[in-house]
């Protein structure tokens, strides 16, 4: 469970059952063995991705835990770090002692923690113990759509809108961009009128 969700849940004196959410207790079990065992925690960085949310880029990271039990077992768990989200909690008067107090959670409202910046994955990578994974994917969500398939200097070196417009052509090229709408043009059946 990310650390600020769960102040929430202290602040609002609302009851967090780690059991209702599996993802949060396989995470606290990973830990919990590690730690029993004392072996490093290896964070894999499998997948980064860049968003913009109100012409604000943002970017995280999906990883993978990796360590060894007491019984030297192999461990692991997926996490994705630098977005959450957060609870949104519905009060009302108690009537005992007068006071505001949580009764639901209404809903959730997603967090980005990372401001997108040219060197952030070099910068995570700098952390002890971590990792790229060799297969590292990178991916661009602009609104609904998802664009993968970009090298790390790709990834890294474009802007946003670069990054989109090589999604959905192959290129940046001005020239080629030209060509592959040309292609398109040709493909796309004409309706019969």
């Amino acid at each position: 469970m990310h650390p600020a969700v769960l102040a929430k849940y202290k602040e609002n004196d609302f009851e967090y059952n780690i059991d209702l959410h599996p993802s949060d207790k396989n995470e606290y079990n990973f830990f919990q063995k590690a730690k029993v065992a004392k072996k490093p925690v290896i964070h894999k960085i499998i997948k980064v991705v860049r968003t913009r949310v109100h012409n604000v880029e943002h970017v995280y990271y999906h990883e993978t835990l990796r360590s060894r039990d007491y019984l030297n077992n192999p461990i692991d768990h997926t996490r994705i770090i630098g977005k959450y989200e957060d609870p949104q909690f519905v009060s009302n008067v108690d009537p005992r002692t007068n006071t505001p107090r949580a009764s639901e959670v209404q809903g959730f409202e997603t967090v980005y923690e990372f401001p997108w910046t040219p060197n952030i994955v070099e910068q995570w990578l700098a952390q002890p113990d971590f990792e790229l994974d060799d297969n590292c994917g990178y991916i661009v969500i602009d609104g609904s759509r998802k664009y993968g398939g970009y090298s790390q200097e790709q990834f890294c070196e474009y802007s946003f809108d670069d990054l989109v417009i090589h999604g959905k052509f192959g290129t940046v090229n001005p020239q080629q961009i030209q060509e592959v709408k040309k292609q398109l043009a040709r493909q796309t059946p004409k309706p019969s009128g």
